[in-house]
């Protein structure tokens, strides 16, 4: 009984462990390697490491653009959205 309980787990697992590696781990491995070339898509890519992330960052003020960003629009969004319901169900 523990071996047939043991086959079907591993049956009804595998397509969301295969689905998982094939459609999500795997794109997310190769744009991190992505990342760390230069490739314009019509020469191989020359891997160039973490330049491109430290020449990136100090010329834009990387960090500050994304914690504005996150601040300034994701953030006052979400909270916006939340008290909007509020609004509407105490103004009548």
């Amino acid at each position: 009984m523990r071996k047939k309980e043991a086959l079907w787990f591993y049956l009804l697992v595998f397509p969301w462990v295969f689905g998982f590696i094939v459609l999500t781990l795997g794109p997310m491995l190769y744009s991190f390697f992505l990342s760390l070339t230069n490739w314009d898509l019509f020469t191989s890519p020359k891997f160039l490491g973490w330049d491109n992330y430290i020449n990136y960052s100090p010329k834009t003020r990387f960090l500050e653009n994304c914690f504005q960003h996150f601040i300034l629009r994701v953030y006052l969004r979400a909270v916006g959205h939340a008290f909007l319901p509020l609004y509407y169900l105490f103004s009548e």
